[in-house]
């Protein structure tokens, strides 16, 4: 006689039935029932792709669309157990954001805009690319870049079941330019025609000089629009008509664009030297007829301001007036003495300290006569 063992059939359950973000991985188990147990079960996971009781994989499903999973197991005994596994999914939030433009200058704002759907999701991060982000949903962000480059941008926002969507893009940043200019400046008034040459850096298709005069700063020349040129300053009879009007420094600013818009500018002062001339009449007359009525230097290629010192004395040695820049004026009064009287009719020496505009110290002594 002989003896037969049955057993019960193989049985095997997968679990959990689950729902997951798109593109996430879910982690499966199965267990089995029944069968040989002399023999050791094997699983086997979408058709071969996993083996053994537990199984990871990112399934390849998208909302709003459900996929199964199936595991076989055997025992080499009974007849193979199978289960499946129902995986749903929730959607991802899709990111859509735009900037206002995607080419910009060092300094300059962009403004970012979330597009996204409202209410795909509650929370959000901002990449700007360059160290800086952002966990603020606003519609709108602005930001800049201080140095030239190509950045790239992402927003990544957060759905209320942990999904996750992440879209990028990028902002290049062009260079700014770096403004110069060289000069071929004159000797003195004789010759007063100016060379003006651009040596800027940059890939430049757009120069703005404006040239102003060294009085009240009154433009004489703008928005020429040229790499080089020349100017006279003493120039008559044509559309640039301007008449010199002293020696000294005289500002020219230069503003440059590069073929991607992005500026720069400088301001410098060239010198126009002069041959110094001082011209102090001998005798004045302060009557108030409008004629004659102050004393002072006429002067040419000096500083009005530095180490200019005019000092009027009366016939005794005392001061009775100081001048300490070029446009004050003696009008006949003892302005330095405590009484500040009008001076009398007479002789009275004075004496002119001045620098010229190539820095040399000079001293001038005369006298004057004073008319009433």
């Amino acid at each position: 006689t002989s003896c037969v063992d049955f057993y019960d059939p193989l049985q095997v359950v997968a679990f959990d039935d689950v729902t997951i973000c798109e593109g996430s991985d879910v982690h499966l188990s199965a267990m089995t029932f029944g069968g040989n147990p002399n023999n050791n079960v094997t699983y086997s996971w979408d058709g071969g792709q996993g083996i053994g009781a537990n199984y990871t994989t990112a399934p390849a499903g998208s909302f709003p669309n459900n996929l199964q999973i199936q595991v076989v197991a055997s025992d080499g005994c009974s007849p193979d157990a199978v289960d499946f596994v129902t995986v749903d999914f929730y959607p991802n939030p899709v990111p859509y954001f735009t900037p206002d433009v995607s080419e910009i200058c060092p300094g300059e704002e962009l403004l970012f805009e979330n597009l996204s759907v409202p209410g795909s999701f509650i929370a959000c991060h901002w990449d700007f690319g360059d160290g800086n982000v952002s966990n603020d949903c606003e519609l709108q962000q602005t930001v800049s870049y201080s140095e030239p480059g190509v950045y790239n941008i992402a927003l990544s926002l957060f759905s209320q079941h942990g999904c996750v969507g992440t879209s990028t893009g990028s902002v290049t940043v062009h260079p700014n330019p770096v403004a110069d200019f060289s000069t071929t400046s004159p000797g003195n008034l004789q010759d007063m025609n100016v060379g003006f040459q651009d040596q800027s850096i940059g890939n430049i298709d757009d120069w703005h000089w404006t040239l102003f005069d060294n009085v009240d700063n009154s433009i004489v020349l703008d928005t020429l629009n040229d790499n080089q040129f020349f100017f006279d300053y003493a120039l008559f009879g044509s559309q640039d008509l301007y008449a010199m009007q002293d020696t000294g420094y005289y500002p020219v600013h230069l503003e440059v664009t590069t073929v991607h818009g992005c500026s720069a500018d400088t301001l410098k002062h060239i010198k126009i030297d002069g041959i110094d001339f001082i011209n102090i009449p001998n005798a004045f007359s302060p009557n108030g007829d409008a004629r004659n009525d102050e004393f002072f230097p006429v002067a040419l290629g000096i500083d009005p301001y530095d180490d200019y010192e005019f000092l009027i004395f009366n016939r005794w040695g005392d001061l009775i007036f100081r001048g300490d820049d070029l446009y004050e004026t003696w009008k006949g009064s003892t302005t330095e003495m405590t009484d500040n009287e009008e001076a009398q009719q007479g002789v009275y020496v004075w004496t002119l300290q001045y620098r010229t505009l190539d820095g040399q110290l000079k001293n001038e002594m005369g006298h004057v006569t004073l008319l009433r």
